[in-house]
């Protein structure tokens, strides 16, 4: 059960968070005072009429007279019968189940299909995902995706696109390709591309994307731009904070990107003003400070900067992976450039984007989905953890044709596998097996205050693959959640422009 919390912020404002009401109202001092003695086991009426004097000093020496006590022992009583001490069964929200139905839903409504075309690449980065820092399953051996493979999956995706299942009536459906480099097989994506476009869509249309290290676009800038390619490209700012993208020989490769980045401008002004990105690792050899000033002044964009995966790193190489690894708000926080940044990049700083993802779990009017909306009645079931449900977001396939929900994680959770002859994926099996993943978490999950706000993704818990229970690092009692949500709050008082910013952004859809 998760009982009501009171939590103070640094200017020392007290609120109360309510599983029940989802929902956080300020409370004066009288009401902190009150709610105290309920947890006591005090009724604040009774009390009242026990009370002698006129009235009572609180914490703080303030003097409350009876009158005063009197309203706020009303208001406690008016804010219990609306429910806002109510516990809540999480048990019983958590109790949510996949069925094949579930997963055939998911999948006739998913927005992204990723190819990773090949584990090639023709660079050597020293943090790649892929490389000496993680500890993976499957060894990668320079596997290229064919085209029956790619096609016989979009063949059979195309006719849960195609069917009464898909209630995503005229939207885009991504086409990603994904490496190593995928320029390497430019080949398969260009055959992708071509079949996708000529598919019969009834509900949807195709959009494509691509992840490359911008070392080929000498040669295939034109199909992208002709084929509006959301491009992002990878890259980590000037030529000595790219220092760790080197070729296999180790030369480095900023040279040849740049010279890549400015033809494709000089060629395609307009494409590279509305289609292309840079995404950016962070490290100790940049700074979240001078990669936002680099791109704004060099290109007039913003790259996405990313932090290295802290997962699954080898422990023989854990101290030489701290050393490169270099974590987002610290490195922002401690900049000499700090006030200007925040001046002009403000929407993109860690209080804002942590303070918009706290709005969205505890303000209790943000709504995924129309579904979400129409169930006000709290009866909604919920499935543990913030693993996306399977297909939710995007269906990966692997150059070696495994069926994965996401390209981050390990290639032994494969869903399913597609070859030259066959789709092979039972959508009753991943049920089942989703469900006995849920089924080890229920009990971290259950006595969790932080289950609206989940960043855990079950596929990187210890012990979901033995047979004793799953362990979760972020599992928070009432007295950690407190600490937690006090921070996006305390960032609310301190810049309330953060509320009308993120109000903005919500789209209805």
């Amino acid at each position: 059960m998760l009982d009501s919390v009171i939590f103070e912020t640094e200017r020392g404002n007290a609120y109360l968070h309510s599983p029940h009401m989802k929902q956080l109202l300020l409370l004066h001092p009288v009401l902190v005072f009150l709610f105290q003695l309920r947890k006591q086991g005090i009724a604040p009426d009774v009390w009242y009429h026990q009370l002698e004097g006129e009235g009572v000093v609180l914490d703080g020496g303030h003097f409350t007279t009876r009158e005063d006590l009197r309203y706020y022992v009303n208001k406690y009583k008016y804010l219990e019968a609306q429910g806002y001490f109510q516990p809540v069964d999480s048990d019983a929200v958590l109790s949510g189940r996949l069925e094949a139905d579930d997963i055939e839903f998911q999948l006739a409504n998913c927005r992204q299909l990723t190819f990773e075309v090949t584990e090639a690449c023709n660079l050597n980065c020293h943090y790649c995902g892929y490389g000496k820092f993680y500890n993976r399953s499957t060894v990668r051996d320079r596997k290229k995706m064919n085209w029956g493979q790619a096609r016989r999956f979009l063949d059979y995706a195309a006719r849960y696109w195609n069917s009464n299942v898909n209630t995503s009536h005229n939207k885009n459906i991504d086409i990603s390709f994904y490496g190593g480099e995928p320029l390497l097989n430019f080949s398969l994506i260009k055959q992708v591309t071509e079949y996708a476009n000529s598919l019969e869509m009834k509900h949807n249309h195709f959009t494509f994307s691509m992840t490359n290290n911008g070392t080929m676009l000498d040669k295939y800038m034109d199909f992208l731009a002709e084929h509006k390619f959301m491009l992002h490209i990878s890259l980590d700012g000037d030529e000595f904070q790219n220092g760790y993208r080197v070729f296999h020989d180790g030369s480095p490769s900023f040279k040849k990107i740049i010279e890549n980045v400015e033809a494709l401008k000089k060629k395609h002004p307009h494409y590279f003003e509305e289609y292309v990105h840079f995404i950016t690792v962070l490290h100790n050899k940049n700074s979240v400070a001078d990669v936002m000033r680099y791109f704004k002044d060099k290109y007039n964009k913003q790259a996405l900067i990313l932090e290295l995966n802290t997962n699954q790193i080898q422990p023989e190489r854990a101290e030489e992976f701290r050393q490169t690894y270099k974590n987002f708000r610290e490195s922002l926080e401690n900049s000499d450039q700090y006030c200007e940044i925040r001046r002009d990049f403000f929407p993109q700083t860690p209080e804002v984007r942590t303070t918009n993802l706290f709005l969205r779990a505890y303000s209790g009017n943000a709504y995924d989905h129309l579904h979400q909306l129409l169930h006000l009645d709290g009866k909604v079931q919920y499935i543990p953890t913030a693993t996306c449900l399977p297909f939710g977001r995007r269906i990966y396939i692997t150059a070696g044709g495994s069926i994965l929900p996401c390209e981050r994680i390990d290639y032994r959770y494969a869903l399913g596998t597609v070859d030259q002859e066959a789709v092979h994926l039972d959508f009753e099996a991943v049920a089942r097996r989703y469900n006995s993943y849920y089924d080890k978490l229920r009990h971290l999950c259950g006595k969790c205050y932080k289950t609206g706000d989940c960043g855990h993704c079950l596929f990187y818990l210890p012990g979901i693959d033995e047979d004793a229970k799953a362990r979760c690092p972020g599992c928070a009692g009432p007295d950690h959640f407190s600490r937690i949500i006090s921070q996006p709050m305390t960032a609310l008082e301190e810049s309330p422009e953060i509320y009308s910013m993120f109000m903005e952004d919500v789209n209805i859809t």
